[in-house]
């Protein structure tokens, strides 16, 4: 089977390209999580293994087409000296030889030249069989690929989201202490400043949920990776975009 991973190449090029200006070597690409997805789960190790596999029954069964050679050899030693010739008749004037070692050889060339279709439909049978698997390997890269592309902008996305919700808390943090400050100098009714401390506590609460879903989202891109849950918190995430779509972040 060819272990280059021609399906992943050719996904991520057509699908994701990084984008942006000089990256740090803190950063995570889409390329390095989908590496590290690749060389972690068991899943995709026992798809490749069992193509692998049929991939080796078929190479077996066509074999069948070709003749077979087999030898082997014997050695055989005496106490005392032996016959080490067919003794087909007695004659006084050519003694048989006699040895106390004797060497047999032998040699056998078969092949088949009929087999009333049997073995071209073993063939046949052990090649689809190679090809389902190899079929089902590529179904599970491609699945792993777009589970862990997945993960991945589901990481920018919560991250992008808590940033916005931490962005709205602190200006309602402002405008809070604003309608305080006016409540005090009495240019302000008091039910501005419980309106602005509602809008306060609901803005916390969005934070805290989407501090959460990004803990979530780090933590499942991380086991796809095969890492621990902690070792993507805080960690640089490379943005991406579509291809051909002429945008840049």
């Amino acid at each position: 089977m060819n272990r280059s991973h021609p399906t992943r190449a050719a996904w991520l090029a057509a699908v994701f390209v990084a984008i942006g200006p000089q990256l740090s070597a803190q950063e995570l690409s889409l390329g390095e999580a989908v590496e590290a997805a690749l060389a972690s789960p068991p899943a995709l190790g026992a798809a490749l293994a069992r193509a692998d596999g049929a991939e080796a029954a078929a190479s077996v069964a066509r074999a069948q087409r070709l003749p077979s050679v087999a030898s082997s050899a014997a050695l055989t030693r005496f106490e005392e000296p032996m016959l080490v010739a067919p003794l087909h008749a007695f004659d006084p004037n050519n003694i048989p030889s006699f040895e106390t070692a004797l060497v047999r050889g032998e040699l056998i060339a078969q092949y088949t030249l009929f087999e009333g279709g049997a073995r071209s439909a073993r063939i046949r049978g052990a090649e689809a069989m190679a090809g389902a698997a190899q079929r089902g390997a590529e179904a599970t890269e491609s699945e792993l690929l777009e589970t862990v592309t997945t993960a991945f902008i589901g990481v920018l996305s919560a991250r992008e989201i808590e940033a916005a919700s931490a962005r709205l808390t602190r200006a309602l943090e402002s405008e809070r202490d604003r309608a305080v400050r006016h409540l005090a100098e009495g240019t302000a009714p008091r039910v501005e400043v419980l309106r602005a401390e509602a809008a306060l506590l609901d803005a916390r609460a969005q934070l805290t949920t989407a501090e959460a879903r990004v803990a979530l989202a780090e933590r499942t891109l991380a086991r796809l990776m095969g890492l621990e849950a902690q070792t993507l918190q805080g960690r640089p995430i490379q943005k991406v975009g579509l291809v051909g779509n002429g945008s840049s972040e």
